[in-house]
């Protein structure tokens, strides 16, 4: 069951967007708006200090859209900074332009009871819940937006091997999705992901498969295979993430990219890979392989011009950044984060998350992703270049 939930607005009201990045003990210093909608990012342990953060929102603001997600660390303000406070980001959206959807129940097909206006809309998601699960809801989403753009977040916790919460309308889910649909004619939500690998060698067929484990590849044991590829997958290889694959979906056209995973852990008895997200019989495989120093910058120039805007005022940038990554992707997301942010100098705000939901290179349907750093740009239509 889906649940719509609208503000009211006449149309001609006069309008400005105005925003706030801040840590949710400064909430009671004095803003010159009222925020419309507002993100919480917050730890798992935080989580009855959000309750009464949330409280405190509704009292001091009213009837304003709050939507929380819970990260493994906060991102704000400058790179490296991760806050082990929640921080908020209040926005001043014009009501009639954005609407919050909200599902708990993801694992079914909801395409019936889905209905959106008949016009271009961009999408905003938040998750929790199996990695795996969260493709059938972007993706009924996706077919509905009119073309618009979609990025999301998967929410994480604390502790790297746990799935996050999602906070919506008073409760805690640890399982459900709240996307932010947004008015393509007033704003644009523009991006990329980015990440240090690249597809190498042969595309590798799945034979076999089901939900998100690969049991055969080319009609072979699936972890045979790959460890004749890259050696042996050890525990600890499989603790630093530093095995990830791409994969391109069967029913996709020749040249679409391959969509970047990490390999969440194997099964020795069955000879089985077991991945972030789901994988489909007739889906192409490829190992990864960490990228040039030249491609690194080439991708970084790409993605700081996909999130340029014309004007600074009534613009912010958006991190979801990746907690599954190895330890030179470590530095280089600062190093991308600090030239990202020194070029476009915009007020930022993100999360570290469990999956990133961003479009491909080579075309405008997005796919789940991971191991990536997920750059956003939301601005007023009229700022956009």
């Amino acid at each position: 069951m889906y649940e719509l939930y609208c503000n009211e607005c006449t149309k001609d009201e006069a309008y400005d967007m105005q925003h706030k990045i801040i840590r949710a003990s400064e909430l009671d210093k004095d803003l010159d708006f009222s925020p419309t909608i507002v993100f919480g990012f917050y730890g798992e342990h935080q989580r009855d200090s959000f309750v009464k953060t949330a409280e405190q929102i509704k009292k001091y603001f009213g009837n304003v859209s709050l939507i929380g997600c819970s990260s493994n660390q906060n991102l704000m303000g400058e790179a490296p900074y991760r806050v082990d406070e929640t921080v908020l980001c209040l926005m001043d959206l014009k009501a009639d332009a954005f609407t919050l959807l909200f599902s708990n129940k993801i694992e079914e097909e909801n395409d019936t009871t889905l209905i959106l206006d008949e016009k271009k809309q961009h999408a905003l998601l938040f998750y929790a819940g199996d990695e795996h699960l969260v493709q059938k809801g972007y993706e009924t989403l996706q077919r509905k937006l009119q073309g618009g753009t979609l990025f999301g977040a998967i929410a994480s916790a604390d502790d790297t091997s746990q799935s996050g919460t999602l906070y919506y309308e008073g409760k805690f889910y640890d399982k459900g999705m709240v996307a932010c649909l947004l008015d393509a004619s007033v704003y644009d939500l523009k991006g990329a992901a980015l990440h240090d690998f690249e597809p190498a060698g042969i595309e590798l067929f799945i034979t076999q498969a089901q939900d998100n484990e690969i049991l055969q590849i080319e009609d072979e044991p699936a972890l045979d295979v790959i460890e004749r590829i890259i050696g042996t997958i050890t525990p600890n290889r499989l603790l630093m993430f530093d095995t990830p694959f791409f994969i391109k979906k069967a029913m996709l056209e020749k040249g679409t990219s391959f969509s970047l995973t990490s390999l969440h852990s194997i099964n020795r008895e069955k000879n089985s890979l077991l991945l972030r997200q789901n994988v489909t019989l007739g889906s192409k495989l490829k190992v990864a392989i960490p990228i040039s120093k030249r491609s690194m910058k080439r991708r970084l120039w790409k993605i700081q011009k996909k999130a340029q805007v014309s004007q600074k005022e009534g613009a912010l940038m958006l991190f979801f950044a990746s907690t599954s990554l190895p330890e030179h992707w470590h530095e280089m997301e600062v190093l991308y984060m600090m030239n990202i942010i020194n070029k476009l100098r915009l007020p930022f705000v993100g999360l570290h998350t469990l999956g990133e939901i961003a479009p491909l290179a080579s075309q405008d349907t997005s796919a789940l992703k991971d191991q990536t750093l997920t750059v956003i740009s939301l601005s007023e239509r009229s700022l956009v270049q």
